[in-house]
C-alpha cells in the first residue's frame, strides 16, 4: 500500500516571517549534473544548498565581441601621473613663490584696483581657493576610484570574506565609517587613500590665506624743483615774517596746529615742489640746504622779585654766564604778568637789541611765584637730505650731509651767522613796522603762558616745576624762530635738485608666516607622492580584474552574481546583519574565465564546531554531484 503522493519540490519555503528552511528534493526528482552544488552548515539554521551555473556560461567573446576591461578615467595610469605631476608642480611653485616674495619684497600689483566690484582682500582669498578646487577634486576622484575598486581587488585574490567585499560599502559610506571599516579590515589602500583625501580638504582654506596685499615702500630716483636758497631777505626789517611767525606760534598753542611746511623742530629747509601724483603715499628724500636754529635757552642762576614801591616791583635775574638784568612791572596791573626783555652786554658785541640775548619772565600775584628763562639764539647752515611726507607735504626727518660751504650774507657779512632774536627790534619811525614789533613782543610770552595754563594743574604746577617754563619757552620760541627763518634767511632761487621718492605702493606677498603657504606646499607634494605610489601599486594588483562595466549600479551587481547561486541564501527583506550571517561561512573570488563573483571552491570556511577538512570534503562531493 503506497503512501500519499509527495508534494511538488520547492527549494525554499517560507512558513512564517523570520523562518527559512529547506526540504531535500525527492529521490526521483531530476537533478542537474552539469553545475556544481554548494552546501553550508550552521548550528542555528538547517542545511542550505544552492547551485552555481557560471560553468555553463560561454567564455567572453564566444557569442559576441569581447568587451575591454572597464577602467574609469580617474584610474587610468596617465591621468594619475598627470594629476600627481600637477599637484607636485603646484607645491613646488608655491615654495618658489614664497622664496621670491621674501627676496623681492612681494610682487607688483596695480596701484589702483582694476576690479571695482571686489576688494583686494576678496580677490586674494577667492582666486587662490578657486584654483585649488580642481586639485582637491582630483585627489577626491583618485580616492573614490580606490575605494570603489578595492572589493574587486580583494575578490581577484580569492578567499575573500563577504564582510570585506560583498557587504562593505566604500562608495557611499560617510568618511568616518570608511575609516572605521578600513582600520577594522586592515585595508591599507583605502586607509592611506582616505588620508590623502582628508589632506585635500585643507587645500581651499589654506589657499585662501596664503596671499596678502600690503603697503610696502618702493624707492625710485627722481628730481624736484627747489624754489629757495640761503640768503638774507631784503625785507627782513619790515618784520612781516617775524609777525606771521609769532601769529602762527600763538595759533598753534590755541588750536593745536602741527608743524608748518618745511619746518621740523629747529630745522628750516629750503622749499621745493612736491610731486602732484595724488595716489602717492610715502616720502621724498631731497638733497637741499637747511638752517638749524637753536634758541639756547637756560634757567637763570639767580632770580628774585623785590617790591620797589606800591606800584612798582623789580625782577632781578642772573644767567649762568654771569649776565644780569632788571625788569620792572606794576604788580597791581594784573594778577598774572609776563614779558620779554633784551639782555645787553651779554656775550654779543653789538648794541642793536635785535641781536642781543633775551630774557622771558613770568609772575603770579596770588602765590608770588616767579620764573624766568634766558635765551641766546644761534644758527648753523648745512647741506642736508630732507625727508618729507608726500600726502601732506610735511617734513619727516632732516639728515645732515655736510656743512654749507658757500659764503653769503647769512654765513658772512652782514649777519656772520648771528641771527635776529625775533622779539625785540630797534624803534622804527614807520608806525606799521612798530605796530608789528609791539605785537611780536607781547605775542610770544603770551603764547608761552597760555601753554602753561593748558596743562593739568595749570600755571601753579608749571611754576613748581624747575624746568616747567624752560620747556615751553624752548618749544614755542624755537617754532617762532624756525618759521621766520624760512622767509628771512632764504631768498627765491629756482634749481633742480636730486631726489628719491619712496612710495608706499601695494605689493602682493605670499604670506611670510610659514604655516599657510609652507603647509599647503608640503601637503601638495606629499599628496602627489603618496597618490602616485598608491595608484602604481593598485595598477599592478588590478591587472587580474576583468570588469567590463562600471561597478556600483544594480545592473552591474545582477550581472556579476546572477549565475553564482549564492544569492539564493539571501532574502529581499534581509538587513545587513542577516546578510552577513548568511554569507559568513563562504569565501568569494572573481571567476578568472568570466569575471563573475563566485564562491571560492578552494576553501569553505569552518562553521561552528565542524572541522575545515569535513567542510572541504563535503564541498568536493557536492561538486561531483553526490550530495
Amino acid at each position: 500500500m503506497s503512501g500519499p503522493p509527495s508534494p511538488p519540490y520547492h527549494p525554499f519555503a517560507y512558513p512564517g516571517q523570520g523562518e527559512v528552511y529547506h526540504d531535500d528534493p525527492p529521490m526521483n526528482s531530476p537533478q542537474p549534473v552539469t553545475s556544481p552544488v554548494f552546501t553550508t552548515r550552521d548550528a542555528k539554521q538547517p542545511r542550505l544548498t544552492f547551485r552555481s551555473s557560471v560553468a555553463l556560461l560561454p567564455s567572453p567573446g564566444t557569442n559576441s565581441k569581447l568587451h575591454p576591461t572597464y577602467e574609469p578615467i580617474s584610474l587610468k595610469y596617465w591621468v594619475v601621473c598627470l594629476g600627481c605631476a600637477l599637484l607636485a608642480l603646484f607645491g613646488i611653485a608655491l615654495e618658489v613663490a614664497r622664496k621670491l616674495s621674501a627676496d623681492h619684497d612681494g610682487f607688483y600689483v596695480p596701484e589702483k584696483n582694476v576690479f571695482s566690484f571686489a576688494s583686494a582682500q576678496f580677490l586674494t582669498s577667492f582666486f587662490p581657493s578657486f584654483v585649488f578646487v580642481p586639485l582637491a577634486l582630483t585627489v577626491h576622484c583618485f580616492d573614490w576610484a580606490i575605494r570603489m575598486w578595492h572589493p574587486y581587488l580583494l575578490l581577484s585574490q580569492g578567499r575573500a570574506p563577504a564582510d570585506e567585499t560583498l557587504l562593505v560599502d566604500y562608495a557611499s559610506s560617510s568618511r568616518p565609517w570608511i575609516t572605521y571599516y578600513a582600520l577594522r579590515f586592515k585595508h591599507r589602500f583605502v586607509l592611506i587613500s582616505g588620508f590623502t583625501a582628508l589632506a585635500a580638504l585643507l587645500f581651499q582654506p589654506l589657499a585662501g590665506s596664503i596671499f596678502t596685499v600690503r603697503q610696502f615702500p618702493q624707492s625710485s630716483s627722481s628730481s624736484v624743483q627747489s624754489t629757495r636758497a640761503i640768503g638774507l631777505s631784503p625785507t627782513i626789517n619790515d618784520l612781516f615774517a617775524f609777525s606771521a611767525a609769532a601769529g602762527y606760534a600763538e595759533a598753534s598753542v590755541y588750536n593745536n596746529l602741527g608743524a608748518p611746511p618745511f619746518v621740523l623742530g629747529g630745522w628750516s629747509v629750503a622749499e621745493f615742489v612736491f610731486s602732484t601724483n595724488v595716489f602717492l603715499t610715502g616720502t621724498m628724500a631731497v638733497n637741499t640746504t637747511a638752517i638749524q636754529t637753536d634758541p639756547n635757552c637756560a634757567n637763570p642762576n639767580q632770580l628774585s622779585v623785590t617790591p620797589t614801591s606800591a606800584d612798582v616791583s623789580t625782577l632781578s635775574a642772573t644767567s649762568l654766564q654771569g649776565c644780569s638784568l632788571q625788569a620792572t612791572f606794576n604788580p597791581n596791573a594784573a594778577a598774572q604778568q609776563y614779558g620779554v626783555v633784551n639782555v645787553p652786554n651779554c656775550g654779543v658785541n653789538t648794541t642793536n637789541p635785535s641781536f642781543q640775548p633775551v630774557f622771558f619772565w613770568f609772575w603770579q600775584k596770588s602765590t608770588g611765584n616767579s620764573a624766568g628763562v634766558f635765551c641766546q639764539p644761534q644758527i648753523q647752515l648745512f647741506d642736508v637730505t630732507a625727508f618729507a611726507f608726500l600726502n601732506n607735504d610735511s617734513l619727516a626727518n632732516v639728515s645732515v650731509v655736510d656743512n654749507y660751504p658757500k659764503a653769503n650774507n647769512v654765513s658772512g657779512p652782514p649777519l656772520d651767522r648771528l641771527p635776529y632774536n625775533g622779539l625785540i627790534f630797534e624803534t622804527s619811525n614807520d608806525v606799521n613796522v612798530q605796530s608789528r614789533a609791539n605785537t611780536i613782543l607781547s605775542g610770544i610770552p603770551t603764547a608761552i603762558f597760555r601753554q602753561a595754563e593748558q596743562v593739568p594743574g595749570g600755571p601753579n604746577s608749571v611754576f613748581q616745576d624747575p624746568n616747567g617754563f624752560l620747556t615751553y619757552t624752548r618749544q614755542i620760541y624755537t617754532q617762532h624762530l624756525s618759521l621766520a627763518t624760512t622767509s628771512n634767511y632764504f631768498v627765491p632761487a629756482n634749481k633742480t635738485v636730486a631726489a628719491e621718492v619712496t612710495q608706499f605702493a601695494p605689493r602682493l606677498f605670499v604670506e611670510h608666516v610659514d604655516f599657510p603657504a609652507h603647509t599647503l606646499a608640503v601637503l601638495c607634494i606629499l599628496s602627489a607622492g603618496v597618490t602616485f605610489v598608491l595608484h602604481s601599486l593598485h595598477w599592478r594588483k588590478r591587472r587580474n580584474v576583468y570588469l567590463p562595466h562600471p561597478p556600483g549600479s544594480i545592473g552591474s551587481a545582477v550581472a556579476l552574481t546572477s549565475h553564482s547561486g549564492f544569492g539564493e541564501l539571501l532574502m529581499p527583506y534581509d538587513n545587513a546583519a542577516a546578510m552577513s550571517r548568511a554569507l559568513a561561512p563562504l569565501r568569494f573570488c572573481l571567476d578568472r574565465r568570466t569575471g563573475a563573483i563566485v564562491v571560492d571552491d578552494s576553501t569553505i570556511a569552518q562553521v561552528n564546531d565542524e572541522s575545515a577538512q569535513v567542510a572541504r570534503d563535503e564541498t568536493m562531493m557536492t561538486l561531483m554531484g553526490r550530495d
